[in-house]
């Protein structure tokens, strides 16, 4: 039964979350010039975070979003 810290992609909200995630990333493509976003894969889906492979016209590269048990990462991949 989801909580108040279960992410939105492991709920009931999944597709709208999907689909604000989506409209995000068409925006971005638009303003940054990747071109037309072209498909979207989830690589990795765990309850602290979901790691998405994005396609562009111009460029692929990924998306990753964190849970309350993820929030750490962060700060990781800046430093990374």
């Amino acid at each position: 039964m989801p909580t108040d810290s279960t992410p939105p992609w492991l709920t009931r909200a999944r597709a709208a979350w999907y689909q604000g995630v989506h409209e995000w990333l068409t925006e971005t493509a638009r303003s940054g010039g990747f071109g037309a976003l072209e498909q979207v894969t989830t690589v990795k889906e765990r309850p602290w975070s979901v790691v998405l492979r994005v396609d562009f016209e111009e460029a692929t590269t990924y998306f990753k979003a964190c849970g309350v048990g993820g929030s750490h990462e962060l700060g990781l991949l800046l430093d990374l």
